[in-house]
């Protein structure tokens, strides 16, 4: 009867760690599988559907950006002129005390006139970069690197390297002494 017991009991053990096991299997499983899918799902979004700033969008313009890039000067600073117009309208509209939805057009007026501005002056910016290519020397203040006046006024590379005659001729009397070290 004992005998008979114990093998039940290991045998009755055995099946429930058999059991433990394919249980932990399928929740392990099934978890890490959930879990990938989650990332999956939210990288996607995150890659996908960020919000970009302004550095990105700098160099892949979208929407209304990329229409005012391909236009001319000419019909920019028609624009500029009307964009203008219309937000000294809607000023003189606030002061009266109109609608409040005229009166909320005043930011999205003054951001387009911003556009405007900022793609002309770079646009300017890049064609005095190409005209000042090949002449360095006379490169205007705005083109050049702002640093700082320390750094602006500091000698170049080449002018802190060079010497007067006599600092060559006393460094070939004198070269520097080389000296062993004894252990």
């Amino acid at each position: 009867y004992s005998l008979f017991f114990l093998v039940f009991s290991i045998s009755y053990f055995i099946f429930l760690l058999f059991i433990f096991l394919l249980l932990f299997l399928y929740y392990f499983f099934f978890f890490f599988f959930f879990f990938i899918f989650f990332l999956f799902i939210f990288f996607f979004f995150f890659f996908f559907f960020k919000q970009k700033t302004a550095y990105e969008m700098l160099r892949s313009l979208v929407g209304s950006e990329m229409c005012i890039r391909d236009r001319s000067k000419d019909d920019l600073l028609k624009q500029l002129t009307d964009y203008k117009k219309e937000l000294s309208q809607l000023r003189t509209a606030k002061k009266m005390g109109n609608a409040p939805t005229k009166i909320a057009r005043i930011g999205g007026m003054r951001k387009n006139i911003a556009r405007i501005l900022t793609v002309l002056n770079q646009t300017e910016r890049d064609n005095l970069r190409k005209f000042y290519a090949d002449n360095k020397q006379a490169l205007p203040k705005s083109l050049k690197p702002k640093l700082t006046h320390r750094r602006r006024l500091a000698l170049k590379t080449s002018e802190i390297n060079r010497k007067t005659r006599r600092q060559t001729r006393m460094s070939a009397k004198y070269p520097m002494r080389k000296f062993a070290v004894k252990m």
